[in-house]
């Protein structure tokens, strides 16, 4: 019913093609046992249970998810044919008194605290790893996130239209938004985020145009910034 409201749609076809107009650009599958990216053909998840999990969201939403995603449906073939794919089970937490601590709570401001003093007081390699997943600030290596900036598909498609240092200004000028989508909760939202929402505050912009620039083939590296922007 919500889905029905938000999306103005009023007969099942056509809250069905307004489902399918919004994940048009799905690039990727995430699961607790593993990921894949499908236009990469890079992921920790086989070929089974890649499988296996599209056709369970095909059943639940209708419709053939892969024959309607063009990332997914050419990847189908790669991780098809990947034998050495073999099934990832889930690891066990090393330090189990986070799930007991965040099963108790439920509130998001308690959680991310539970989060970050399990991850810096605790030294809890789950917690440290979910506060990088979350773009959270102030973390030891933000370099990471610079790192995951030029791995995004949606980035790499722009940068091939960036011929000069202005073509890159332009693009991300032309950004409508000036807000993240975090709104103001700090997280830091990836170059790919920023394009497909079509905003983003000061930071996620200056990260946005480092990634177009580094990626970019037409610009001579000493054109480049040489120094990576560090949210």
């Amino acid at each position: 019913g919500a889905w029905k409201e938000s999306s103005g749609s009023s007969d099942t076809g056509s809250l069905s093609d307004a489902f399918i107009s919004r994940i048009f650009t799905c690039d990727r599958l995430i699961t607790v046992t593993g990921y894949r990216i499908f236009p990469l053909h890079q992921g920790t998840l086989s070929g089974k249970a890649i499988t296996g999990t599209l056709d369970k969201i095909s059943r639940f939403l209708g419709f053939d998810l892969p024959s309607r995603m063009p990332a997914i449906g050419n990847d189908i073939p790669t991780f098809a044919n990947q034998s050495e794919m073999a099934d990832s089970p889930v690891q066990p937490d090393d330090n189990p008194s986070l799930l007991t601590e965040l099963n108790a709570r439920r509130r998001p401001g308690e959680a991310r605290e539970i989060i970050r003093c399990q991850a810096v007081d605790g030294q809890n390699p789950l917690a440290m790893q979910a506060l990088y997943t979350g773009r959270w600030p102030g973390l030891p290596h933000p370099e990471a996130y610079v790192q995951a900036a030029l791995t995004g598909y949606k980035v790499w498609l722009a940068s091939a239209g960036i011929l000069t240092v202005q073509d890159g200004l332009d693009l991300v000028n032309a950004i409508p938004g000036r807000e993240s989508i975090f709104g103001s909760s700090g997280r830091i939202a990836l170059p790919d985020e920023v394009l497909l929402f079509q905003t983003g505050n000061a930071n996620e912009r200056e990260l946005l145009l480092y990634a177009l620039l580094q990626l970019s083939e037409a610009i001579p590296d000493n054109e480049k910034p040489q120094d990576p922007i560090l949210p």
